[in-house]
């Protein structure tokens, strides 16, 4: 075997690009990524043979650390595994992120805030306070850097309960109906909106307004950190119970009925 053609660097390459070369090809061709167990271990050896020539030349070495006159720290009598999990092992642990998903309202999305959620950790459960972007959008994925045991990344997914009386529109847009009766889609008058954040709105509404008009309330629906949306509120029209019947005598005079 000659090892530099098997890693593909010259004879007179540094220490930083054998190293450089031998960690692309171990990832390509690492059985766990799906490459061939062979080549792998051909690979494997070539790199050894650089760096550790002695070990093909006597047997029975210790299992301890050397260093070659190259600046290459190895272990005699290490594994093909050892060997992978000394240039990899950091870079494997980084990609096990944590990945949990939590369920939070549409109020916790409007006010955002702190939250206390569940680690599962191996060693039991391990409690971390996480923030909720304001206006979170359903199913988002965020990261929280170092915040799992041995600084490993958290990867929070966010979904969105529905909610009984509002829907969202758009990114920051609300809906909801709003009960309004007769006489006041007919005369005017003014109408109590709640909104998302427990706050109550007074609408006017025009006289002769129609039933299943929409009305838009500015700066009333879900904030995030580049806009503030509107809350659009369909009137939906009752019928009164107590109908004085000297008015509806009117009426029928007036309508001829």
């Amino acid at each position: 075997m000659d090892p530099y053609q098997v890693l593909g660097v010259d004879r007179n390459a540094s220490e930083a690009e054998v190293k450089k070369a031998f960690k692309k090809l171990a990832m390509k061709h690492h059985p766990d990524r799906g490459g061939d167990e062979a080549k792998f271990k051909e690979i494997n050896e070539a790199y050894e043979r650089i760096t550790n020539p002695s070990k093909f030349r006597h047997e029975g070495f210790q299992d301890d650390f050397d260093t070659t006159p190259g600046g290459f720290s190895f272990r005699r009598g290490g594994s093909v595994d050892d060997l992978f999990e000394q240039f990899f092992g950091h870079h494997r642990q980084q990609q096990q992120n944590l990945r949990v998903s939590i369920w939070i309202t549409l109020e916790d999305v409007a006010e955002g805030g702190e939250r206390t959620i569940g680690l599962e950790t191996g060693h039991g459960n391990r409690m971390v306070n996480i923030t909720i972007p304001r206006g979170v959008l359903d199913n988002t994925q965020v990261r929280y850097a170092g915040l799992g045991p041995n600084g490993r990344d958290v990867i929070v997914v966010f979904r969105v309960r529905p909610h009984h009386k509002f829907v969202r529109l758009k990114s920051v847009d609300l809906g909801c109906e709003q009960e309004v009766d007769i006489w006041t889609l007919l005369l005017g008058g003014e109408l109590k909106i709640d909104t998302i954040d427990g706050s109550s709105v007074s609408v006017k509404i025009k006289p002769k307004t129609d039933p299943d008009v929409q009305l838009r309330v500015r700066g009333k629906g879900l904030q995030n950190s580049r806009q503030t949306g509107d809350l659009y509120v369909k009137l939906k029209a009752t019928m009164p119970t107590d109908i004085p019947e000297d008015l509806l005598e009117i009426l029928r005079q007036k309508l001829e009925k």
